[in-house]
């Protein structure tokens, strides 16, 4: 029996929409209109910019690796580092940013300078790794080898390379988030939990089924802050 056949096993209410949920948040705070511009920080080609969803706004990506450079999917591809970026002082209406501040080695120079590059009541809305969810605190403890080679088990990238990117997670919990927002002059509108993490188990028919049950214990409220991600919007004061 493989994952796919263990999957039968679950409840199909139970299986994780955190994509959907990111990008319905990205929805209730960008306006979708013209003359907005939009900044995805950290987006690599992107491919999984939640500003794909949208139609008429300004759609604006950048990344450090200059190799990932692509116009397909976001309008403008910026090549350069979130926390020292290239952008004036206020340029952009809101920045959204997915799976990127755990890489930065330091999260308050990154958080000031998406600060700088906010209108004031602009938003910022992000989406890291929760340290306490139980394959986040792996990945923490163990080295970056071990991280790709599980991507590689799960056939989860392109050709079956792994993306070497190093994590830190210097900032990836609700306290520490909280802490840096308010510092910098943001004001937090929502932060919450969200995710599961049992996909990085798929290449074991045993363990995704054991982490699909670790999955829905943290449906329960006292529980939820065992889960993936830690979803935050922000505004600038």
């Amino acid at each position: 029996m493989d994952w796919t056949q263990i999957k039968h096993f679950f409840n199909p209410e139970y299986e994780d929409n955190a994509w959907g949920e990111w990008v319905e948040c990205n929805k209730k705070y960008i306006k979708d209109k013209k003359n907005q511009f939009i900044l995805d920080a950290g987006c690599a080609s992107g491919f999984g910019s939640a500003l794909r969803k949208f139609e008429l706004i300004k759609k604006v990506g950048c990344d450090i690796d200059k190799n990932l450079a692509c116009k397909k999917y976001l309008d403008f591809w910026i090549g350069c580092s979130i926390d020292k970026l290239c952008f004036k002082t206020e340029t952009f209406q809101a920045v959204t940013c997915n799976w990127v501040l755990e890489h930065v080695k330091n999260p308050e120079r990154t958080i000031k300078e998406i600060h700088r590059i906010i209108d004031t009541g602009g938003y910022f809305i992000f989406r890291t790794p929760n340290i306490y969810n139980y394959a986040i605190l792996l990945s923490y403890i163990t080295s970056i080898k071990f991280h790709n080679f599980l991507r590689n088990l799960n056939s989860r990238e392109e050709n079956g390379k792994a993306d070497n990117v190093p994590t830190y997670y210097y900032a990836n919990t609700k306290y520490r988030l909280q802490k840096y927002l308010k510092n910098l002059g943001f004001e937090i509108v929502d932060i919450y939990y969200q995710g599961t993490a049992s996909e990085y188990l798929t290449f074991s028919p045993l363990l995704y089924g054991i982490g699909k049950i670790g999955d829905l214990i943290t449906n329960l409220f006292f529980l939820r802050w065992l889960k993936k991600n830690i979803v935050c919007v922000a505004r600038k004061k």
